[in-house]
């Protein structure tokens, strides 16, 4: 699904995580969604950044909680400024 701001979502799930409805989000690489920008848009600050290693990826996560709600970024690999997913849920804190 191309977004009015030509992103390109190429995956969206609803699950259960932790007892809350998780919703995750996976982008298209074709256009950088940057993690600058999508801290900027989200208006959160990075609380902690977390390396990740499953499958072929090698990226990293940056969690952060505001609001009640938990926002996930995903790089696709380490050195990416990317986002490759984001995930939204109701912080368990």
């Amino acid at each position: 699904m191309k977004l009015s701001d030509e992103y390109v979502v190429v995956s969206a799930s609803i699950e259960d995580y932790e007892g809350y409805r998780k919703l995750g989000l996976a982008l298209d690489g074709g256009k950088c969604l940057s993690l600058a920008r999508a801290g900027a848009i989200t208006e959160v600050v990075t609380t902690s950044v977390h390396s990740q290693e499953h499958d072929n990826e090698h990226g990293r996560t940056f969690i952060a909680r505001r609001n009640g709600m938990l926002v996930i970024f995903s790089t696709p690999s380490t050195g990416s400024e990317c986002v490759g997913s984001i995930t939204l849920t109701q912080s368990a804190k």
